[in-house]
C-alpha cells in the first residue's frame, strides 16, 4: 500500500497526478545522504593528501628546491581548496 501525500480537492483533478509517494520520498533521502557521506569521504581523502604533501616527508621524494616550493606554494593550498569545497559543498537539490 501506497501512502501519498497530497490534496485530494476534487475541483482541481490535475493535483492527483502531482502526489508524491512515500517510497520516492526516502529514496530521495537515501540518496541525498549517499551523497554526503561520499563527498565527506573525499574530502578526508584529499585533506590527508594536502597533510601529507605538505609534511618533510613527501618533499623528500621531490629532490629539487623549486619543486618543492612548487609542491609547497601551489599543491598543498589548491588541495586544500579542493577539500573546503568538498566539505562545505550543497547537495543538487539545495
Amino acid at each position: 500500500m501506497k501512502i501519498t501525500h497530497g490534496s485530494h480537492n476534487p475541483e482541481h483533478p490535475s493535483n492527483i497526478h502531482n502526489q508524491i509517494t512515500k517510497e520516492n520520498i526516502m529514496s530521495a533521502k537515501r540518496k541525498t545522504i549517499i551523497a554526503r557521506l561520499a563527498r565527506t569521504l573525499a574530502a578526508t581523502v584529499v585533506g590527508l593528501l594536502a597533510a601529507w604533501a605538505a609534511g618533510p616527508d613527501a618533499l623528500e621524494l621531490v629532490g629539487n628546491v623549486q619543486a618543492q616550493s612548487f609542491v609547497t606554494m601551489v599543491v598543498v593550498p589548491t588541495l586544500i581548496t579542493l577539500d573546503k569545497m568538498l566539505r562545505y559543498g550543497s547537495d543538487a537539490d539545495e
